[in-house]
């Protein structure tokens, strides 16, 4: 899971190809749609194993987000968050740690 996606391309590159991954790249969803705007323009196929989850980490709940999209909660999950949390309150933050 990538909280924060914003441009990051980790997903497409390598660990995209490993088909049982489950890959959940999250971020707000102006953003996120951006993103997907900018991959369809440079003509890149968003793996089928990658789901797009728009979230709003200020306002939004990220457990309730991902139950919609198949994310399960009981399986090991390794979660990158990198440079997103100084642009949250600490509301957001902690409650998005707490997931």
């Amino acid at each position: 899971m990538v909280l924060g996606a914003g441009l990051d391309t980790s997903a497409y590159r390598g660990i995209a190809g490993a088909e049982e991954l489950r890959i959940f790249e999250v971020d707000h969803p102006a953003t996120q749609a951006w993103k997907k705007e900018r991959l369809q323009r440079a003509g890149i196929v968003v793996p089928p194993n990658i789901q797009h989850v728009p979230v709003n980490f200020e306002t939004q709940d990220l457990a309730e987000e991902l139950a919609t999209t198949g994310f399960e909660r009981g399986k090991v999950t390794f979660v990158s968050w990198l440079g997103v949390v100084p642009y949250l309150s600490r509301e957001a933050a902690t409650h998005t740690f707490r997931f």
